[in-house]
């Protein structure tokens, strides 16, 4: 039987930069732009760009589908921000091209940065921070900042390891395949309409499409923690018919509503998806009240999680070691 707690541990790189981004003229670059601009074009090798302290603002930065394996590395998630403000508000933008970065070549890393969208909530409706089509890309340790449609997962294999999440509607949404372990889901919306974390888009049963959540924490905002009782979340609303997501061996705050999740944007029901939670914690982990639906589910045994696993779900022993990246592969012991 194979091992539930296998849990292969990348080992640490050493890194060498290629280039130093820095605002005060100290690095080979002042603006991020610059420094994807001169990378490689299709690099088989890992290229690495040194981020400095600094709020890069307004810069709404794409890593093109030709400038492949660049990694961008902060110093700290606290000191180095990469923020922008566009939104859907006026309904004459797209809503992933509302993204302060956009992320298209493969093999994609970042390290140790903040990702924002500071588009006020409510008027300025979806606004992204990072919108992510990379396959096998990687954040580590990053920040997402926003209040609808934060995080665009949006195709390929993807996978987000103490990261924080914030947001309000639909904060993590898309397409994508992707794995979130050891992350923070903040909730940042106040009042009856309460916060919806995830917005999954699988469209049908042989779509490449899903998104995992294992030891993850689902809680308020901590700038809001005097207004706790005023905020609920569910975990997620159906975006497409198969939308799948599962949230395992996380920690569910007393913010998660008893019915766990909810009804599609659309109010269409849909019942071939595929919900599920298995062996959470916490004051909102209890699935007796949970919705009774014919994709809803509570997963009992081992067997039954273990192919949504770093490993499994993703293939992450194929591609994470080489980023340095630790991850745990299989459940927890």
């Amino acid at each position: 039987m194979e091992s539930l707690a296998s849990q292969p541990q990348a080992e640490p790189v050493s890194i060498s930069y290629n280039a130093t981004v820095a605002q005060d003229g100290s690095g080979n670059y002042t603006t991020i732009h610059d420094a994807i601009a001169a990378a490689p074009v299709k690099s088989v090798n890992r290229y690495y760009i040194h981020i400095k302290p600094g709020v890069y603002k307004d810069e709404y930065v794409t890593v093109g589908e030709d400038k492949t394996n660049i990694a961008l590395i902060g110093d700290s998630a606290n000191t180095t921000k990469i923020t922008g403000s566009k939104s859907n508000g006026g309904g004459i933008m797209d809503t992933p091209e509302t993204a302060t970065m956009i992320v298209d070549g493969s093999g994609f890393m970042a390290q140790s940065i903040t990702f924002e969208n500071s588009a006020p909530p409510p008027n300025s409706h979806q606004a992204v921070a990072l919108t992510n089509n990379s396959d096998r890309s990687a954040f580590y340790q990053c920040v997402f900042l926003g209040y609808q449609d934060t995080l665009l997962a949006n195709r390929n294999q993807q996978f987000y390891k103490d990261c924080d999440i914030y947001g309000s509607v639909d904060f993590v949404w898309g397409y994508a395949k992707a794995v979130f372990q050891d992350c923070r889901l903040y909730a940042r919306r106040i009042g009856s309409d309460g916060n919806m974390v995830t917005a999954q888009g699988k469209k049908s049963p042989t779509c490449k499409s899903g998104f995992s959540f294992q030891n993850c924490k689902v809680t308020v905002d901590p700038n809001l923690a005097i207004h706790k009782s005023e905020v609920s979340v569910v975990l997620g609303r159906p975006w497409m018919d198969y939308a799948t997501v599962v949230f395992m061996e996380s920690f569910l705050d007393t913010i998660v509503k008893p019915e766990g999740w909810s009804i599609s944007w659309d109010n269409i029901p849909k019942p071939h998806i595929f919900y599920a939670e298995y062996n959470n914690w916490g004051p909102g982990a209890n699935t007796s009240g949970r919705v009774k639906w014919p994709g809803y589910r509570v997963l009992t045994s081992a067997a039954e999680a273990i192919p949504f696993t770093v490993s499994k779900f993703i293939d992450g022993d194929a591609w994470i070691p080489e980023m340095g990246i630790p991850y745990q592969g299989g459940l927890n012991a």
